[in-house]
């Protein structure tokens, strides 16, 4: 009798709902609804350890984020290529790699821009209160 694992369907979606997840959060994260926690925006400048905690909150967002968006993608771009590859040939899975590739190192900065532009709204609205 064999035993059901289910790991491989978990290896491969769970990513996805976590990444659902955290794509809901970042866009949440409007200024006129929703604000940043505290610890990611300290008040007037704050110490020197806010302003740690703060950045320590903003880069474990963005390293959250870009692993969950980089295992995603990849997962997405080899299934992609492979239907590539055996429908339209080399050519077209050549011209899909490089496009799958751009994408793989365009999701950090990307994420870096969101997640900074993102902190910088929150904290200009709890400025102007």
């Amino acid at each position: 009798m064999e035993i059901y694992d289910g790991g491989v369907e978990l290896t491969v979606l769970l990513p996805f709902l976590f990444l659902g997840g955290g794509l809901v959060a970042v866009f949440a994260w409007d200024q006129e609804s929703l604000e940043a926690p505290t610890s990611l925006a300290p008040r007037g400048g704050g110490g020197l350890r806010e302003r740690l905690v703060a950045a320590a909150g903003l880069v474990g967002a963005w390293f959250a984020l870009t692993a969950l968006t980089l295992w995603c993608v990849f997962l997405v771009a080899f299934v992609l290529l492979h239907a590539l590859l055996f429908t339209l040939g080399t050519t077209a899975a050549s011209i899909g790699l490089v496009a799958s590739a751009v994408l793989l190192q365009a999701t950090p900065l990307a994420w870096g821009i969101v997640i900074a532009r993102r902190a910088r709204a929150s904290r200009a609205s709890r400025a102007s209160r």
